[in-house]
């Protein structure tokens, strides 16, 4: 790339991952859905039992998580990164 002023140093890394939020948001969720979950807006849990007690309803028991950690490895990482 070429720059417009004078460089005397540098760092350079090597091989430095660029996280990009939206990619790997759009990838999470296209995996949740392909694996059956549900994604909800503006639906802030009340209560988090065998039914959930949210503001506008009530979600029945479902034998898949609910809440999962964003960090787990879901296969996707390779998808993300530009």
């Amino acid at each position: 790339m070429e720059l417009t002023y004078q460089v005397k140093d540098a760092l350079v890394i090597r091989n430095q991952a660029q996280f990009h939020p939206v990619k790997y948001f759009q990838e999470l969720v296209r995996v949740i859905q392909d694996k059956g979950g549900l994604i909800f807006e503006q639906a802030r849990a009340i209560d988090i039992t065998h039914q959930s007690q949210q503001e506008k309803g009530t979600l029945q028991e479902n034998p898949r998580p609910i809440l999962f950690n964003a960090n787990k490895n879901f296969g996707i990482e390779e998808n993300l990164f530009r």
